[in-house]
């Protein structure tokens, strides 16, 4: 649909450097809203496994965080 610039529909596949298991997850797009609620500027990617949470912001540094713990803060890699 034009000008929709939100997603509920984008997958993230990670794979454990320590252990090399995989995980693929569904999330969604993050913004910033304007007073009306409006979505505008695209601030990244967020997906939720329990209390895991990852998010890669748009500069494409993946945050994994548990209970708001950061497990993991780096520069990702695209493939």
């Amino acid at each position: 649909m034009e000008g929709e610039v939100t997603c509920d529909d984008v997958t993230y596949y990670g794979k454990s450097k320590k252990s090399g298991d995989e995980i693929i997850l569904k999330g969604h797009t993050l913004h910033t809203h304007l007073s009306d609620g409006t979505p505008s500027k695209f601030l990244g990617y967020k997906f939720t496994n329990s209390n895991v949470v990852y998010m890669i912001s748009d500069s494409g540094v993946l945050t994994v965080t548990q209970d708001e713990k950061v497990l993991v803060s780096e520069q990702g890699q695209w493939d």
